[in-house]
């Protein structure tokens, strides 16, 4: 396991993202800030409202609130 980015966990009142249900093995989140050297890598899902065709990568991606496994999330790490 690597640190790629710190951000936001958002706890959703209703397990629906964009008009879509979220599957548990989910969250949402937001984030804040990415390591440098990783911030070309593609993200695990693509942001919601990015342009259909379109692929955003790592370091796009600050600020956006999307899904991203909770297999890969670890809670109070600092970079």
């Amino acid at each position: 396991m690597v640190e790629v980015a710190t951000g936001t966990l958002i706890q959703p009142s209703e397990r629906i993202m964009h008009g879509s249900q979220m599957d548990p093995t989910v969250m949402k989140v937001k984030l804040v800030k990415i390591v440098p050297e990783y911030r070309d890598i593609l993200p695990p899902f693509q942001p919601p409202g990015c342009d259909e065709g379109d692929t955003m990568v790592l370091g796009d991606c600050t600020s956006w609130v999307m899904k991203w496994p909770k297999t890969q999330i670890r809670l109070g790490g600092v970079f």
